[in-house]
């Protein structure tokens, strides 16, 4: 996803991520089209890729806007223990449920673990 301030970008940005989601509650992800990811978010095709280089690109984002909630949470709340790490993970995922039951439904596992955690998020074993 291109990142930017430009409040227009944010927008269409915006409109394609929740026009995905939507979409994906009534077909399967492999069905969806570009096109009518930009009909439903009523962006063009050169917006889309203007922002995103695929529909792959934009379920990136938005499991990133995910991941970036719950280390959010953590920085406003730091937890003591592991077990709390992992309840704000599970509380964030348990908020974004009908998400995460589609990512299964579809097989898109691999997607979803690989923006999981952020790139420098380390878990220390004691």
């Amino acid at each position: 996803m291109k990142i930017t301030n430009n409040p227009t970008a944010l927008r269409s940005q915006r409109a394609i991520k929740e026009s995905l989601r939507s979409l994906m509650k009534e077909d399967s992800f492999s069905h969806i089209s570009v096109t009518e990811i930009c009909q439903q978010a009523s962006v063009t095709r050169q917006a889309f890729y203007t922002n995103f280089r695929s529909k792959e690109d934009v379920l990136a984002s938005i499991l990133q806007d995910i991941q970036r909630e719950w280390t959010d949470e953590l920085r406003r709340h730091p937890a003591d223990s592991l077990t709390d790490t992992c309840l704000v993970l599970f509380q964030t995922w348990f908020d974004h449920r009908d998400l995460l039951d589609l990512l299964v439904r579809d097989r898109l596992s691999t997607i979803l673990v690989a923006n999981l955690l952020p790139e420098n998020f380390q878990v220390r074993f004691v």
